[in-house]
């Protein structure tokens, strides 16, 4: 089994979940738009999700990204 640190480093290598790696960091601003209330809400429920959880998520946003193109 992978550990937690190898994890968050391949999904953050991922192309899909790079950016909400990214902006986990940047939960300090305030948002300016609706959409950004949005991501934040969402990156807010992404922090307190499990590896696990995390993990699962990042599979399946690789695959549906997958069955898009």
């Amino acid at each position: 089994m992978l550990s937690d640190a190898r994890l968050d480093d391949l999904m953050s290598e991922s192309l899909y979940m790079r950016q909400l790696v990214t902006r986990l960091e940047t939960l300090r601003e305030n948002p300016k738009t609706d959409q950004e209330e949005r991501l934040y809400s969402f990156l807010g429920h992404y922090r307190l999700l499990t590896m696990a959880e995390r993990y699962h998520l990042f599979c399946f946003s690789c695959f549906y990204m997958r069955e898009e193109e």
